[in-house]
């Protein structure tokens, strides 16, 4: 969620408005996508350690929202550089401000593209192994994944539970997906073919 706010605000921001070194701070969100996660892992992890967050959480989707925000607001200042200027202009005509014009006109136009952003960052989240290792060894604020790999039983036994236990943890995340597919699929494929 808080990947879908960023990337809404700030593709907005890139999509409309000029402003001094947007070139730049766009090539340094880009950078981003190309940083790999393990590289940042220790001096997160770090951080999270100074700021008291480990076992919380919030530490569990603010670590990786840096990376999934960099995607978020590509997706989206993409599509919204397709949306026509004439469009926004004429809502701007009739008094409604920047933020009436995201909401109330770009928001709207852009489901495909915020279902698909919202579901690659659910199934990023909820698939994230290494993060939630490293931060939580509290039992209670582990996430579904790292509990099931600590589940003991007959040596004969254990992968069985493991795969009863992820099918009976998938029902989240397919039915999100049956739930957007539609959207997500347009949104996968906007731009694909001209018309």
């Amino acid at each position: 969620m808080c990947a879908l706010l960023n990337g809404l605000t700030a593709g907005y921001a890139f999509a409309r408005f000029q402003f001094a070194g947007k070139a730049l701070l766009f090539m340094l969100v880009l950078l981003l996508l190309m940083v790999p996660g393990f590289l940042l892992l220790i001096p997160q992890f770090l951080l999270f350690k100074r700021l008291g967050l480990l076992n919380t959480l919030s530490a569990q989707f603010l670590g990786p929202m840096a990376g999934a925000s960099s995607m978020a607001v590509l997706l989206i200042r993409s599509f919204f550089e397709q949306v026509p200027k004439p469009l926004t202009e004429a809502v701007e005509m009739e008094g409604a401000g920047d933020l009436r014009v995201l909401l109330s006109v770009m928001l709207p136009l852009s489901l495909p593209v915020v279902a698909t952003v919202s579901v690659m960052n659910a199934l990023l989240g909820w698939n994230n192994y290494v993060w939630p290792l490293v931060v939580t060894s509290d039992e209670r604020v582990k996430p579904v994944i790292l509990a099931l790999t600590a589940v003991k039983g007959p040596t004969d036994h254990i992968q069985g539970i493991q795969l009863a236990g992820y099918v009976i943890a998938s029902p989240p995340s397919l039915l999100l997906f049956l739930c957007s597919t539609r959207a997500f699929v347009a949104g996968v494929t906007s731009g694909a073919v001209k018309s």
